[in-house]
Protein backbone atom coordinates (compact mmCIF):
# COMPACT_ATOMS: atom_id res chain seq x y z
CA UNK A 1 0.00 0.00 0.00
CA UNK A 2 1.14 3.18 -0.82
CA UNK A 3 0.02 7.06 -0.48
CA UNK A 4 0.69 9.27 -3.20
CA UNK A 5 -0.94 13.46 -4.34
CA UNK A 6 -4.30 12.51 -5.76
CA UNK A 7 -4.78 13.36 -9.39
CA UNK A 8 -7.79 14.38 -11.60
CA UNK A 9 -7.52 10.91 -13.09
CA UNK A 10 -8.43 9.81 -9.41
CA UNK A 11 -11.71 11.67 -9.31
CA UNK A 12 -14.29 8.59 -10.59
CA UNK A 13 -12.22 6.17 -7.96
CA UNK A 14 -13.01 8.71 -4.90
CA UNK A 15 -16.22 10.00 -6.10
CA UNK A 16 -17.09 5.89 -6.04
CA UNK A 17 -16.06 5.80 -1.57
CA UNK A 18 -17.75 8.98 -1.56
CA UNK A 19 -20.98 7.78 -2.58
CA UNK A 20 -21.73 5.31 -0.09
CA UNK A 21 -21.53 7.46 2.86
CA UNK A 22 -23.41 10.35 0.89
CA UNK A 23 -26.27 7.34 0.39
CA UNK A 24 -25.88 5.01 3.52
CA UNK A 25 -24.64 7.22 6.45
CA UNK A 26 -25.10 10.38 8.38
CA UNK A 27 -21.41 10.78 8.13
CA UNK A 28 -21.70 13.46 5.71
CA UNK A 29 -24.45 15.39 5.46
CA UNK A 30 -24.91 15.77 1.45
CA UNK A 31 -27.92 14.45 0.41
CA UNK A 32 -27.32 14.43 -3.38
CA UNK A 33 -23.82 12.70 -4.67
CA UNK A 34 -22.27 15.11 -6.50
CA UNK A 35 -21.32 15.14 -10.09
CA UNK A 36 -18.24 13.91 -11.48
CA UNK A 37 -17.35 17.14 -12.57
CA UNK A 38 -18.52 18.96 -9.28
CA UNK A 39 -15.75 16.03 -7.45
CA UNK A 40 -13.02 17.25 -9.38
CA UNK A 41 -13.57 21.13 -9.73
CA UNK A 42 -13.60 20.22 -5.50
CA UNK A 43 -10.43 18.46 -5.79
CA UNK A 44 -8.80 20.67 -8.09
CA UNK A 45 -9.69 23.88 -5.84
CA UNK A 46 -8.30 22.08 -2.40
CA UNK A 47 -5.22 20.98 -4.29
CA UNK A 48 -4.44 25.09 -5.02
CA UNK A 49 -3.47 25.35 -1.48
CA UNK A 50 -3.72 22.12 0.26
CA UNK A 51 -2.82 18.62 0.04
CA UNK A 52 -5.48 16.09 -0.82
CA UNK A 53 -3.66 12.31 -1.30
CA UNK A 54 -4.93 8.70 -1.67
CA UNK A 55 -4.19 5.34 -0.44
CA UNK A 56 -3.56 3.00 -3.42
CA UNK A 57 -2.90 -0.41 -3.24
CA UNK A 58 -1.68 -2.83 -6.04
CA UNK A 59 -2.90 -6.78 -6.21
CA UNK A 60 -1.32 -8.77 -9.29
CA UNK A 61 -0.71 -5.66 -11.63
CA UNK A 62 -4.23 -4.04 -10.41
CA UNK A 63 -4.17 -0.82 -8.70
CA UNK A 64 -7.22 0.09 -6.91
CA UNK A 65 -7.62 3.32 -4.18
CA UNK A 66 -8.76 2.08 -0.61
CA UNK A 67 -9.19 5.82 0.68
CA UNK A 68 -7.99 9.25 1.01
CA UNK A 69 -7.77 12.13 3.06
CA UNK A 70 -7.88 16.02 2.22
CA UNK A 71 -7.47 19.45 4.77
CA UNK A 72 -9.58 22.50 3.31
CA UNK A 73 -9.98 26.07 4.72
CA UNK A 74 -11.23 26.53 8.58
CA UNK A 75 -12.28 30.17 8.34
CA UNK A 76 -11.74 32.39 4.78
CA UNK A 77 -9.89 34.89 6.87
CA UNK A 78 -6.21 35.65 6.75
CA UNK A 79 -5.83 35.12 10.63
CA UNK A 80 -6.96 31.50 9.83
CA UNK A 81 -4.22 30.98 7.69
CA UNK A 82 -2.85 28.41 10.24
CA UNK A 83 -5.45 26.11 10.84
CA UNK A 84 -7.35 23.82 8.62
CA UNK A 85 -10.27 21.09 8.49
CA UNK A 86 -9.38 17.59 7.97
CA UNK A 87 -11.66 14.81 5.97
CA UNK A 88 -10.58 11.14 5.58
CA UNK A 89 -12.99 8.60 3.56
CA UNK A 90 -11.90 4.70 3.34
CA UNK A 91 -13.74 2.59 1.34
CA UNK A 92 -16.52 0.16 3.66
CA UNK A 93 -13.76 -3.09 3.80
CA UNK A 94 -10.54 -0.66 4.63
CA UNK A 95 -12.12 0.51 8.01
CA UNK A 96 -10.41 -0.48 10.83
CA UNK A 97 -7.19 -1.87 8.54
CA UNK A 98 -4.84 1.44 9.83
CA UNK A 99 -5.41 2.92 6.60
CA UNK A 100 -7.16 5.48 7.75
CA UNK A 101 -4.40 6.44 10.05
CA UNK A 102 -1.81 6.39 7.80
CA UNK A 103 -3.58 8.86 5.64
CA UNK A 104 -3.80 10.73 8.60
CA UNK A 105 -0.58 10.64 9.43
CA UNK A 106 0.63 11.75 6.57
CA UNK A 107 -1.62 14.56 6.00
CA UNK A 108 -0.40 15.80 8.99
CA UNK A 109 3.40 15.67 7.53
CA UNK A 110 2.23 17.63 5.04
CA UNK A 111 0.60 20.24 6.58
CA UNK A 112 3.14 20.98 9.12
CA UNK A 113 5.35 21.09 5.76
CA UNK A 114 3.12 23.95 5.04
CA UNK A 115 3.60 25.58 8.54
CA UNK A 116 -0.29 24.81 9.59
CA UNK A 117 -0.40 24.61 13.62
CA UNK A 118 -3.93 22.87 14.19
CA UNK A 119 -5.91 20.36 12.73
CA UNK A 120 -9.72 20.49 13.42
CA UNK A 121 -12.16 17.41 12.69
CA UNK A 122 -15.75 18.38 12.37
CA UNK A 123 -17.51 14.98 13.43
CA UNK A 124 -21.61 13.64 13.28
CA UNK A 125 -22.72 12.17 16.23
CA UNK A 126 -25.61 10.14 16.84
CA UNK A 127 -28.13 10.58 19.88
CA UNK A 128 -28.36 7.05 20.63
CA UNK A 129 -25.83 3.99 20.59
CA UNK A 130 -28.14 1.86 18.24
CA UNK A 131 -28.74 4.62 15.14
CA UNK A 132 -28.47 2.77 12.13
CA UNK A 133 -26.84 5.67 9.58
CA UNK A 134 -23.85 6.67 12.12
CA UNK A 135 -21.37 5.55 15.05
CA UNK A 136 -18.74 7.40 17.29
CA UNK A 137 -16.50 5.72 15.94
CA UNK A 138 -15.06 9.05 13.80
CA UNK A 139 -14.41 10.56 17.84
CA UNK A 140 -13.06 7.02 19.06
CA UNK A 141 -10.55 7.50 15.88
CA UNK A 142 -9.66 11.16 16.01
CA UNK A 143 -9.12 10.53 20.04
CA UNK A 144 -6.62 7.47 19.62
CA UNK A 145 -4.64 10.07 17.53
CA UNK A 146 -4.51 12.89 20.15
CA UNK A 147 -7.33 15.04 18.69
CA UNK A 148 -9.47 16.10 21.75
CA UNK A 149 -13.45 17.75 22.26
CA UNK A 150 -13.88 21.61 22.37
CA UNK A 151 -17.52 21.89 22.02
CA UNK A 152 -20.44 20.41 20.50
CA UNK A 153 -23.33 21.86 18.58
CA UNK A 154 -26.43 20.36 19.09
CA UNK A 155 -28.98 18.94 16.40
CA UNK A 156 -27.46 20.74 14.23
CA UNK A 157 -27.66 18.14 11.37
CA UNK A 158 -31.10 16.84 10.04
CA UNK A 159 -30.45 13.21 7.68
CA UNK A 160 -32.74 10.45 7.42
CA UNK A 161 -35.08 12.04 9.16
CA UNK A 162 -32.44 11.69 12.39
CA UNK A 163 -31.50 14.89 13.86
CA UNK A 164 -27.42 14.87 14.56
CA UNK A 165 -25.18 16.84 16.70
CA UNK A 166 -21.64 17.39 15.34
CA UNK A 167 -18.49 17.90 17.62
CA UNK A 168 -15.62 19.67 16.98
CA UNK A 169 -11.73 18.31 18.16
CA UNK A 170 -8.49 19.85 17.41
CA UNK A 171 -5.08 18.72 17.44
CA UNK A 172 -2.16 21.07 17.39
CA UNK A 173 0.93 20.20 15.01
CA UNK A 174 3.13 22.96 15.94
CA UNK A 175 4.15 25.44 18.07
CA UNK A 176 2.55 28.54 18.14
CA UNK A 177 5.22 31.54 18.42
CA UNK A 178 5.38 34.69 16.25
CA UNK A 179 5.83 34.11 12.46
CA UNK A 180 7.45 36.44 10.54
CA UNK A 181 7.18 36.41 6.60
CA UNK A 182 9.62 36.58 3.79
CA UNK A 183 9.08 38.55 0.81
CA UNK A 184 10.86 36.66 -2.52
CA UNK A 185 13.76 39.30 -3.63
CA UNK A 186 14.05 39.94 -7.00
CA UNK A 187 16.94 38.18 -7.96
CA UNK A 188 15.67 35.20 -10.92
CA UNK A 189 15.11 31.65 -9.44
CA UNK A 190 18.09 29.46 -8.85
CA UNK A 191 18.02 25.24 -9.19
CA UNK A 192 19.88 25.10 -5.49
CA UNK A 193 20.32 28.31 -4.09
CA UNK A 194 22.81 28.42 -1.48
CA UNK A 195 25.85 29.99 0.66
CA UNK A 196 24.15 33.34 0.89
CA UNK A 197 26.70 36.08 2.68
CA UNK A 198 26.82 39.43 3.00
CA UNK A 199 29.63 42.06 3.62
CA UNK A 200 29.34 45.23 5.19
CA UNK A 201 31.75 46.94 4.03
CA UNK A 202 31.46 46.64 0.48
CA UNK A 203 27.30 46.21 0.58
CA UNK A 204 27.88 43.22 -1.51
CA UNK A 205 25.74 39.96 -1.28
CA UNK A 206 26.71 36.55 -3.02
CA UNK A 207 25.24 33.27 -3.34
CA UNK A 208 25.64 30.28 -5.06
CA UNK A 209 23.72 28.09 -7.29
CA UNK A 210 25.38 24.40 -6.51
CA UNK A 211 23.81 22.78 -9.29
CA UNK A 212 25.06 25.64 -12.36
CA UNK A 213 28.30 25.90 -10.07
CA UNK A 214 27.43 29.80 -9.82
CA UNK A 215 28.76 32.25 -8.12
CA UNK A 216 26.27 35.47 -8.11
CA UNK A 217 26.92 38.81 -6.12
CA UNK A 218 25.06 42.39 -6.31
CA UNK A 219 24.94 45.60 -4.38
CA UNK A 220 22.83 44.99 -1.76
CA UNK A 221 21.58 47.94 -1.16
CA UNK A 222 20.23 48.38 -4.83
CA UNK A 223 17.98 45.24 -5.05
CA UNK A 224 18.04 44.95 -9.30
CA UNK A 225 17.55 42.14 -11.06
CA UNK A 226 19.74 43.77 -13.98
CA UNK A 227 22.36 44.05 -11.55
CA UNK A 228 23.81 40.85 -10.65
CA UNK A 229 27.40 39.30 -11.48
CA UNK A 230 27.95 35.74 -12.08
CA UNK A 231 30.60 34.10 -12.11
CA UNK A 232 30.56 30.85 -13.22
CA UNK A 233 32.59 27.45 -12.51
CA UNK A 234 32.86 24.48 -14.41
CA UNK A 235 31.89 22.08 -11.23
CA UNK A 236 29.57 22.05 -8.73
CA UNK A 237 30.80 24.54 -5.84
CA UNK A 238 28.90 23.71 -2.42
CA UNK A 239 29.68 27.16 -0.91
CA UNK A 240 31.48 30.36 -1.33
CA UNK A 241 32.55 32.38 1.78
CA UNK A 242 34.05 36.08 1.64
CA UNK A 243 37.12 36.76 3.22
CA UNK A 244 37.32 39.28 5.77
CA UNK A 245 39.08 43.05 5.21
CA UNK A 246 40.27 41.05 1.47
CA UNK A 247 38.80 43.57 -1.02
CA UNK A 248 39.74 44.33 -5.14
CA UNK A 249 38.38 46.75 -7.10
CA UNK A 250 36.12 45.47 -10.21
CA UNK A 251 38.16 47.51 -12.52
CA UNK A 252 40.75 44.91 -11.23
CA UNK A 253 38.77 42.09 -12.00
CA UNK A 254 38.35 42.81 -15.04
CA UNK A 255 42.05 42.66 -15.57
CA UNK A 256 42.90 40.46 -14.10
CA UNK A 257 40.48 37.35 -15.47
CA UNK A 258 40.65 35.70 -18.46
CA UNK A 259 38.31 32.75 -17.62
CA UNK A 260 35.59 34.17 -15.71
CA UNK A 261 32.04 34.93 -17.10
CA UNK A 262 31.01 38.02 -15.20
CA UNK A 263 28.12 40.44 -15.71
CA UNK A 264 27.76 44.50 -15.27
CA UNK A 265 30.93 44.26 -13.91
CA UNK A 266 30.59 48.05 -13.48
CA UNK A 267 27.70 47.83 -11.03
CA UNK A 268 30.17 46.49 -8.46
CA UNK A 269 32.82 48.94 -7.38
CA UNK A 270 34.45 46.52 -5.19
CA UNK A 271 33.82 42.85 -4.15
CA UNK A 272 35.19 40.77 -1.65
CA UNK A 273 37.93 38.14 -1.80
CA UNK A 274 36.02 35.05 -1.78
CA UNK A 275 37.15 31.39 -0.97
CA UNK A 276 35.10 28.97 -2.73
CA UNK A 277 34.45 25.07 -1.98
CA UNK A 278 34.23 23.02 -4.90
CA UNK A 279 33.42 19.59 -5.67
CA UNK A 280 37.22 18.96 -6.43
CA UNK A 281 39.01 21.60 -4.33
CA UNK A 282 38.96 24.48 -2.40
CA UNK A 283 39.83 27.94 -5.02
CA UNK A 284 40.05 31.46 -4.33
CA UNK A 285 38.21 33.81 -6.45
CA UNK A 286 39.85 37.58 -6.54
CA UNK A 287 38.77 38.17 -10.37
CA UNK A 288 41.10 35.06 -11.46
CA UNK A 289 39.90 31.28 -10.24
CA UNK A 290 42.92 29.53 -8.12
CA UNK A 291 42.81 26.39 -6.54
CA UNK A 292 44.93 26.22 -3.39
CA UNK A 293 43.67 22.79 -1.95
CA UNK A 294 43.14 19.93 -4.52
CA UNK A 295 41.02 16.95 -2.61
CA UNK A 296 40.64 14.41 -5.32
CA UNK A 297 42.71 11.94 -3.56
CA UNK A 298 40.81 13.32 -0.26
CA UNK A 299 37.14 13.00 -1.67
CA UNK A 300 35.05 9.71 -3.19
CA UNK A 301 34.24 10.66 -7.03
CA UNK A 302 30.78 10.76 -5.73
CA UNK A 303 31.47 13.07 -3.09
CA UNK A 304 31.43 17.03 -3.31
CA UNK A 305 31.80 20.09 -0.96
CA UNK A 306 28.85 21.21 0.64
CA UNK A 307 28.17 24.54 3.58
CA UNK A 308 31.77 25.90 4.26
CA UNK A 309 32.13 28.86 7.13
CA UNK A 310 35.32 30.60 8.58
CA UNK A 311 35.08 30.35 12.33
CA UNK A 312 36.51 33.22 14.69
CA UNK A 313 40.09 32.00 14.37
CA UNK A 314 39.88 31.93 10.15
CA UNK A 315 40.26 29.00 9.87
CA UNK A 316 37.51 27.52 6.89
CA UNK A 317 35.57 24.63 7.96
CA UNK A 318 33.76 22.75 5.20
CA UNK A 319 31.61 19.29 5.22
CA UNK A 320 31.88 16.17 2.09
CA UNK A 321 28.70 15.15 1.20
CA UNK A 322 27.30 12.04 -1.18
CA UNK A 323 26.34 13.93 -4.95
CA UNK A 324 23.40 11.73 -6.26
CA UNK A 325 21.48 8.75 -5.01
CA UNK A 326 23.52 5.72 -6.05
CA UNK A 327 25.79 5.71 -2.73
CA UNK A 328 24.84 5.81 1.00
CA UNK A 329 25.12 9.25 2.80
CA UNK A 330 28.85 9.82 4.25
CA UNK A 331 31.01 12.34 4.81
CA UNK A 332 33.47 14.12 7.03
CA UNK A 333 34.05 17.26 8.71
CA UNK A 334 36.74 19.73 7.61
CA UNK A 335 38.87 22.52 8.82
CA UNK A 336 41.65 24.52 6.64
CA UNK A 337 44.27 26.85 7.72
CA UNK A 338 46.12 28.84 5.37
CA UNK A 339 47.82 31.66 4.72
CA UNK A 340 46.00 32.16 1.73
CA UNK A 341 42.54 32.66 3.50
CA UNK A 342 44.23 35.57 5.34
CA UNK A 343 46.40 37.33 2.66
CA UNK A 344 46.77 38.14 -0.91
CA UNK A 345 49.56 35.41 -1.27
CA UNK A 346 47.35 32.71 -3.24
CA UNK A 347 49.93 29.52 -3.89
CA UNK A 348 49.65 27.26 -6.40
CA UNK A 349 49.42 23.84 -5.29
CA UNK A 350 47.88 20.32 -4.93
CA UNK A 351 46.93 18.22 -2.50
CA UNK A 352 46.85 14.77 -1.22
CA UNK A 353 44.51 12.85 1.31
CA UNK A 354 44.53 13.65 4.98
CA UNK A 355 46.87 10.92 6.82
CA UNK A 356 44.87 9.68 10.08
CA UNK A 357 46.30 10.02 13.25
CA UNK A 358 45.20 9.03 16.44
CA UNK A 359 43.33 11.44 18.22
CA UNK A 360 42.33 9.56 21.70
CA UNK A 361 38.56 9.59 20.40
CA UNK A 362 35.86 7.18 18.91
CA UNK A 363 35.88 10.14 16.54
CA UNK A 364 39.49 10.24 15.27
CA UNK A 365 40.90 13.22 13.47
CA UNK A 366 42.90 13.09 10.46
CA UNK A 367 45.76 16.14 9.60
CA UNK A 368 47.84 16.48 6.82
CA UNK A 369 49.76 19.62 5.65
CA UNK A 370 51.88 21.53 3.05
CA UNK A 371 53.20 24.45 1.79
CA UNK A 372 49.36 24.99 1.43
CA UNK A 373 48.46 24.96 4.86
CA UNK A 374 46.78 22.71 7.39
CA UNK A 375 43.65 19.81 6.48
CA UNK A 376 42.41 18.62 9.42
CA UNK A 377 39.27 16.08 9.82
CA UNK A 378 37.28 18.15 12.40
CA UNK A 379 34.46 15.08 12.93
CA UNK A 380 34.26 12.27 10.96
CA UNK A 381 30.76 10.37 9.75
CA UNK A 382 28.92 13.06 9.38
CA UNK A 383 25.82 11.84 7.05
CA UNK A 384 25.23 15.20 5.32
CA UNK A 385 27.23 17.84 7.15
CA UNK A 386 25.21 21.03 6.55
CA UNK A 387 24.90 24.59 8.71
CA UNK A 388 27.90 25.55 11.02
CA UNK A 389 28.03 28.30 13.57
CA UNK A 390 30.11 29.84 16.40
CA UNK A 391 28.96 31.79 19.73
CA UNK A 392 30.43 35.02 20.68
CA UNK A 393 32.23 33.38 23.39
CA UNK A 394 33.87 31.35 20.56
CA UNK A 395 33.53 28.21 22.90
CA UNK A 396 30.91 27.00 20.86
CA UNK A 397 29.86 25.35 17.91
CA UNK A 398 26.70 24.70 16.02
CA UNK A 399 26.54 21.93 13.49
CA UNK A 400 23.40 20.96 11.17
CA UNK A 401 23.56 17.43 9.91
CA UNK A 402 20.74 17.27 7.48
CA UNK A 403 20.04 13.16 7.11
CA UNK A 404 20.40 12.93 11.07
CA UNK A 405 17.76 15.62 11.54
CA UNK A 406 19.28 17.40 14.17
CA UNK A 407 21.16 19.98 14.90
CA UNK A 408 24.77 19.68 17.44
CA UNK A 409 26.17 21.75 20.05
CA UNK A 410 30.19 20.87 20.42
CA UNK A 411 32.44 22.47 23.05
CA UNK A 412 35.06 24.52 20.86
CA UNK A 413 38.95 25.72 21.12
CA UNK A 414 39.09 28.35 19.48
CA UNK A 415 43.38 28.22 19.58
CA UNK A 416 43.46 24.71 18.15
CA UNK A 417 39.82 24.65 16.57
CA UNK A 418 39.55 21.35 18.39
CA UNK A 419 35.36 20.05 19.05
CA UNK A 420 34.36 17.82 21.69
CA UNK A 421 31.20 16.97 23.74
CA UNK A 422 29.02 16.85 20.81
CA UNK A 423 25.52 16.74 22.15
CA UNK A 424 22.08 17.31 20.14
CA UNK A 425 20.36 21.01 20.75
CA UNK A 426 17.18 20.38 18.91
CA UNK A 427 15.47 17.53 16.59
CA UNK A 428 14.03 18.50 13.65
CA UNK A 429 10.28 16.68 13.34
CA UNK A 430 9.13 17.67 10.02
CA UNK A 431 11.66 18.80 7.28
CA UNK A 432 15.15 18.36 7.64
CA UNK A 433 17.74 21.00 8.96
CA UNK A 434 20.03 22.96 6.44
CA UNK A 435 22.16 25.71 6.46
CA UNK A 436 22.18 28.50 9.52
CA UNK A 437 23.50 31.57 10.94
CA UNK A 438 23.53 33.37 14.51
CA UNK A 439 22.22 36.23 15.71
CA UNK A 440 23.98 39.04 18.19
CA UNK A 441 22.24 36.82 21.29
CA UNK A 442 23.88 33.88 20.20
CA UNK A 443 20.42 32.01 19.31
CA UNK A 444 20.61 30.58 15.79
CA UNK A 445 18.60 30.77 12.40
CA UNK A 446 18.05 27.49 10.77
CA UNK A 447 16.81 26.85 7.28
CA UNK A 448 14.55 24.24 7.43
CA UNK A 449 14.56 21.97 3.64
CA UNK A 450 11.36 20.66 2.85
CA UNK A 451 9.73 22.91 6.06
CA UNK A 452 8.74 26.30 4.17
CA UNK A 453 10.73 28.29 7.29
CA UNK A 454 13.51 29.31 9.24
CA UNK A 455 13.44 28.41 12.76
CA UNK A 456 14.78 30.94 15.51
CA UNK A 457 16.30 28.10 17.97
CA UNK A 458 17.06 29.10 21.83
CA UNK A 459 21.09 27.82 21.77
CA UNK A 460 20.91 27.30 25.48
CA UNK A 461 17.83 24.91 25.55
CA UNK A 462 17.00 24.00 22.00
CA UNK A 463 13.62 25.22 22.32
CA UNK A 464 11.94 27.62 19.48
CA UNK A 465 11.34 31.10 19.61
CA UNK A 466 9.88 32.17 16.28
CA UNK A 467 10.23 31.26 12.82
CA UNK A 468 9.99 32.69 9.61
CA UNK A 469 7.48 31.44 6.58
CA UNK A 470 8.85 31.59 3.43
CA UNK A 471 6.79 30.47 0.45
CA UNK A 472 9.24 28.08 -1.43
CA UNK A 473 9.31 24.69 0.25
CA UNK A 474 13.09 23.65 -0.07
CA UNK A 475 14.35 26.61 2.18
CA UNK A 476 17.93 26.05 2.30
CA UNK A 477 20.26 28.67 4.19
CA UNK A 478 20.31 32.03 5.35
CA UNK A 479 22.70 34.84 6.74
CA UNK A 480 22.27 38.86 7.96
CA UNK A 481 22.33 41.41 5.89
CA UNK A 482 22.31 44.23 8.28
CA UNK A 483 20.88 44.31 11.53
CA UNK A 484 17.84 42.35 12.26
CA UNK A 485 17.66 41.37 8.33
CA UNK A 486 17.69 38.07 7.00
CA UNK A 487 18.71 36.64 3.91
CA UNK A 488 17.30 33.40 2.76
CA UNK A 489 17.97 31.03 -0.11
CA UNK A 490 15.60 28.04 -1.57
CA UNK A 491 15.89 25.25 -4.60
CA UNK A 492 13.74 25.16 -7.02
CA UNK A 493 15.08 21.98 -8.46
CA UNK A 494 11.72 19.74 -9.19
CA UNK A 495 9.75 21.87 -7.78
CA UNK A 496 6.65 23.97 -9.83
CA UNK A 497 5.91 26.90 -7.18
CA UNK A 498 6.03 30.46 -8.38
CA UNK A 499 8.35 31.05 -5.44
CA UNK A 500 10.61 28.34 -5.56
CA UNK A 501 13.98 29.02 -5.94
CA UNK A 502 14.02 32.40 -5.35
CA UNK A 503 15.78 34.22 -2.22
CA UNK A 504 14.12 36.16 0.33
CA UNK A 505 14.14 39.05 2.75
CA UNK A 506 12.63 38.61 6.40
CA UNK A 507 12.53 41.69 8.91
CA UNK A 508 13.08 39.92 12.18
CA UNK A 509 13.41 42.84 14.36
CA UNK A 510 10.02 43.10 15.65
Amino acid sequence: MMIRKATLNDAEALLGIYKYYVENTAITFEYEVPTLEEFRARIEKTQKKYPYIVAEEEIGGVSRILGYAYASCFKDRPAYDHCVESSIYVTPGSRRTGIGSKLLDELEIQLMQQNILNINACIAVPKTDDDEFLTRDSVCFHEKKGYRLIGTFHDCGYKFNHWYDMVWMEKMLGDHVTIHTAKPLPYGKYRLGESPAYDEKSDILSWVDIIDGTLYMTKYSDASPNKISAVRFDRMIGAVVPLPDNRIASADIAARSAVADIAARSALPSVPTYVVAASDGLYIYDGEKRKILDLRNEYETYQRSNDAKIDPAGRLWFGSVVEGNEHPHGGNLYSFESPALRSDAIPDCNFGGADTVSAGDSDAISTSSNNAGILKKKWLGTKLSNGMAWNKAADKFYFSDSVEKSVFVFDYNKESGDISNRRVLRNIQVGVPDGMCIDEDDNIYLAIWGGSRVEHINTSTGELLDFIEVSARHVSSCCFAGKGRLVITSSGEGLEGDDDGKLFIADVRV
